[in-house]
């Protein structure tokens, strides 16, 4: 008796969409027919994500690498597990590693992680599946191999995953001696297939490694203005625009009887109760988050928490997530979690490799792709 006459397939992608996306993965083994269905099949990978979000059963997970040469993710929905060897999971890249570049993971959305070498080679990865595709060359100039403003986004109009880079250099002059500095702002769209040149916002500074928050269909960056006011910088995936917004009153420069101290890359924003949330960390042994309750409202600004750091060391790099913060602590160089409604740390990870090559964002498993 042939498969299809045991179980009608609608009633089987019914049954399999209720599943975690970890047992579906070993259920490719079943069969040739199973394993198409899980990978190829977009209507059960859009349901299943949908099942998942409305179950709120998307347990987020953190991918990073350092210069280590082994690529990790830890579970994050688990609090007691965190750091234990039963989350960690040991993950390899699909596509070449491409030798003396950096590796820098972009973002990720909808369970699709963006990673690029340099500024030259980018791929969409499902860390879960394995699936990837290759983008094309972005064109930088040569000498704008460093990657800073950055993210990745998804416009669920037209299906369309987008991808934004930002590269920076500087041309030396015949003498060696100054420089003049070179700064591209581009953006891939899967539907599309091509990059397009982006209109850097004149006033703000894009030189530091900065990872965009993604929300409303906007990616959203902490930048300086004119190197004196800071500010959030949005980036509207669907019209291709700059807007700003502002920070709280408490995230401005203190000025001192010597002048104006500024505090540049101390500012780390993410996403908190579907709230833009930030924290100003210049003090690490105290640190409050803020959040945003009405999107693109100023004066909604509200203290959401304290967090004074336990034990020795101090803790920099943020990632900021709905339930929890992932932070680096040295001198230790290890991640620790913290939780926002216990207000404290509930768990480290100790890091191999080099802080300095630390990437890393945070992720869903789905069985999402992009399909040719």
């Amino acid at each position: 008796m042939a498969e299809t006459d045991l179980l009608p397939e609608e009633v089987m992608l019914s049954i399999l969409c209720l599943l975690p996306v970890k047992f579906l993965i070993r259920f490719t083994s079943v069969s040739k027919r199973w394993r198409f269905i899980i990978l190829s099949d977009p209507q059960l990978a859009t349901s299943q994500l949908n099942r998942a979000r409305q179950l709120k059963a998307l347990g987020p997970r953190l991918i990073f690498l350092t210069n280590a040469p082994q690529l990790e993710s830890l579970d994050l929905a688990d609090t007691a597990s965190f750091g234990h060897p039963s989350s960690v999971r040991k993950l390899s890249l699909p596509f070449e590693r491409h030798a003396r570049r950096d590796v820098t993971i972009l973002g990720s959305c909808n369970g699709l992680v963006c990673v690029a070498f340099d500024a030259s080679y980018f791929y969409i990865w499902n860390p879960a599946t394995r699936f990837f595709m290759e983008l094309p060359e972005p064109g930088f100039p040569d000498v704008c191999q460093q990657l800073t403003f950055h993210g990745v986004g998804y416009l669920s109009a037209t299906d369309d995953y987008r991808v934004f880079a930002t590269s920076y250099g500087a041309y030396p002059d015949e003498y060696g001696y100054s420089y003049e500095e070179a700064e591209e702002m581009k953006m891939f769209s899967s539907r599309s297939r091509v990059w397009k040149a982006i209109r850097h916002p004149a006033g703000h500074d894009t030189r530091s490694s900065n990872q965009g928050t993604l929300l409303n269909e906007r990616l959203h960056w902490f930048s300086w203005w004119r190197m004196m006011d800071p500010l959030i910088l949005a980036f509207d995936l669907a019209t291709e625009e700059f807007t700003t917004m502002r920070l709280p009153e408490q995230f401005k420069p203190e000025e001192l009887p010597n002048g104006i101290i500024f505090i540049v890359d101390f500012c780390c924003l993410g996403i908190t109760d579907g709230c833009l949330c930030a924290c100003d960390y210049l003090r690490a042994d105290s640190v409050d988050f803020w959040v945003m309750r009405e999107y693109g409202v100023d004066d909604s600004w509200t203290k959401l928490f304290n967090f004074s750091s336990d034990g020795p060391g101090r803790c920099g790099d943020w990632l900021i997530m709905e339930s929890c913060t992932v932070a680096v602590k040295s001198p230790y160089w290890s991640l620790v979690k913290i939780d926002h409604k216990q207000e404290e740390e509930v768990g480290m990870y100790m890091l191999q490799g080099n802080k300095c090559c630390l990437s890393m964002t945070p992720y869903q498993e789905t069985l999402l792709r992009i399909n040719d």
